[in-house]
């Protein structure tokens, strides 16, 4: 199984743009932004947003943020910023973090520490009581399209076929924003207080009629499960929050085994 660990990007994003100008570069194809001799492209915003379907109010955000590092840059290195003893130190520290955080990445992969569903599903029954839910929260089957015929074309596809073999059909829609099977939302994350009106009066199994988001955006939902205040969502809709809370007792337990053995291996001194 994959779980993907949620990383503190705000952590290594500042030192790695602060980096980023410290050397001119020649375009090595297609860009989305430049100053003087350094280029932003595409590949940047998957590295750095991790994503492929940002928002263009993200992206022109991320551009600009991009630019003014840069002109910053600049700046400070017409006046000989670079060269001053403070730059070098911050400069060691910046790369002994980075250094760290890939080291730690390596070390904490999924791949090295074994994960499987068999572990989950252990730790969701041992730690049943983490997952008590303090609101309530539903089950969905959720989707979204940019129109709203193609909206009416799934509803009508669903009835038909269901909602698995429909998200299947539709994956590869232009229309399509979203589908997601069996996923599970607390009342808060309901976006807008219409979608949380509609949950709040979906029997189970029953689909909703279509609702308008906004002029570009028409949702459905069907109501698999209503879990109240004080319950323990069914493992299956909450896999990912499973996943994610093993995995970071599993990265404390590895951090812990390694740092056992390295303490002997390095000449440590503290003192008091």
């Amino acid at each position: 199984m994959h779980i993907k660990p949620i990383l503190n990007k705000g952590f290594i994003l500042v030192p790695v743009l602060f980096l980023a100008g410290c050397s001119e570069e020649q375009p090595t194809g297609k860009y989305v932004a430049r100053v003087e001799n350094s280029y932003l492209y595409e590949k940047d915003f998957q590295t750095e947003l991790d994503t492929l379907k940002i928002s263009k109010t993200v992206r022109d955000e991320y551009i600009r943020n991009w630019i003014d590092k840069e002109i910053l840059f600049l700046e400070a290195e017409k006046k000989g910023l670079n060269n001053k003893e403070e730059y070098k130190r911050l400069l060691r520290k910046a790369e002994k973090e980075i250094a760290s955080i890939l080291f730690v990445k390596q070390l904490t992969s999924e791949g090295e520490m074994n994960i499987t569903d068999e572990d989950l599903q252990k730790y969701y029954r041992e730690n049943g009581e983490v997952f008590r839910l303090k609101q309530r929260g539903f089950v969905l089957n959720l989707a979204s399209f940019k129109s709203f015929n193609t909206a009416v074309n799934f509803y009508y596809s669903t009835l038909e076929k269901g909602w698995e073999l429909s998200a299947a059909e539709f994956d590869s829609n232009p229309e399509k924003l979203s589908v997601s099977l069996n996923s599970f939302n607390y009342e808060y994350e309901l976006q807008t207080g219409s979608l949380l009106r509609v949950c709040r009066e979906l029997l189970t199994g029953e689909t909703s009629p279509i609702i308008p988001v906004n002029e570009n955006e028409y949702v459905l939902l069907q109501m698999v499960q209503q879990v109240e205040k004080g319950a323990i969502p069914p493992f299956s809709a909450i896999k990912d929050e499973v996943g994610l809370n093993y995995y970071n007792m599993r990265k404390r337990e590895v951090l812990d085994e390694f740092f056992a053995k390295a303490y002997s291996k390095y000449e440590i001194e503290i003192k008091k």
